[in-house]
């Protein structure tokens, strides 16, 4: 493990007045989703811990993590005085920092120490490649967090510095006490997401036509076109729980109303190869992905009429 981290950080040695600190200490709680579910969470009683509190909220399915802080997570994090929170769902506004999975990093003054988390994607590109070194730049210590710096247990990481050098690391596992208020609140949190993801959703059929059928509906279109993909596995039933739905479908994905004629919308289907709900006429009312302007297609099914 402490060859990971030590491949993980990288050292740039800079000229100037001698920093304070000696070491940069990190309380790597890991996943949130994971922490909440635990007999003693790690995360209740880290606002006096020393050094910087970071974890993370990724989750499998994708959509979950989106839906979590929909249910108040942003506030639980606040509570639990997280610093920096690597996510896929941007969160703005609050006293914690989000940094995003691909590319997201943070800076922060460690004791005269400029010391940056950078996200690094699955896979890195020449921009990524870029923008590392303008962190670099700007850094003298810079932490990349990469899948395997995720996976690892929470822990209490330790980077040694000497002469603005790193001369050493070591991890150990995060000391921690019960906090019965902190506590409370995280069960809280925990019963309310379960209660929601445990709800039971009639379907009646096929997802597929379950899901464009009343989303349609609900925003008064008549043909909803969606990339294949929008539907992960195709199953009948009679009903399902939310949690389950979302391992069946990519809720994340985001689609706009729209008006379109015949032509262009025929034109669009079949240049992205878009599937399509519905009966194209000579004027339409159509639902189309948007990732940049729409909605989640989730807020669009599960709109209260």
């Amino acid at each position: 493990m402490i060859l990971l981290i030590l491949t993980a950080l990288t050292l740039q040695c800079t000229s100037g007045v001698a920093p304070s600190a000696d070491k940069i200490v990190v309380q790597y709680v890991g996943s949130i989703y994971q922490d909440i579910y635990r007999k003693n969470p790690i995360g209740v009683d880290l606002s006096n811990a020393p050094g910087i509190r970071i974890a993370h909220t990724l989750t499998r399915p994708l959509f979950l993590e989106y839906y979590l802080y929909r249910m108040g997570l942003s506030d639980l994090l606040e509570e639990l005085a997280i610093d920096y929170v690597i996510t896929d769902t941007l969160v703005q506004n609050r006293e914690f920092f989000s940094i995003q999975k691909s590319m997201g990093y943070a800076i922060t003054n460690y004791g005269g120490i400029r010391f940056a988390v950078l996200s690094s994607p699955d896979s890195v590109t020449i921009e990524n490649q870029v923008q590392f070194t303008l962190v670099k730049q700007r850094s003298d210590v810079v932490w990349v967090v990469d899948q395997a710096v995720l996976d690892l247990p929470p822990s209490m990481i330790n980077f040694y510095i000497k002469d603005r050098m790193l001369s050493d690391t070591s991890m150990s596992p995060i000391k921690h006490k019960a906090d019965t208020l902190r506590s409370s609140m995280v069960q809280e949190f925990r019963d309310k997401i379960e209660t929601e993801l445990d709800r039971r959703l009639y379907v009646g059929g096929s997802i597929d036509a379950h899901i464009l059928s009343l989303v349609a509906e609900k925003q008064a279109v008549n043909v909803v076109v969606y990339p294949e993909n929008l539907f992960i596995n195709v199953v009948e039933t009679d009903s399902i729980a939310l949690r389950e739905l979302m391992e069946h479908v990519a809720f994340e994905m985001k689609f706009k109303k729209t008006s379109m004629n015949r032509d262009s919308l025929i034109a669009i289907v079949q240049a992205k190869g878009y599937k399509q709900w519905g009966n194209i006429k000579k004027e339409n009312l159509v639902l189309l992905p948007d990732a940049m302007t729409g909605k989640h297609i989730f807020d669009l099914y599960n709109e209260k009429e």
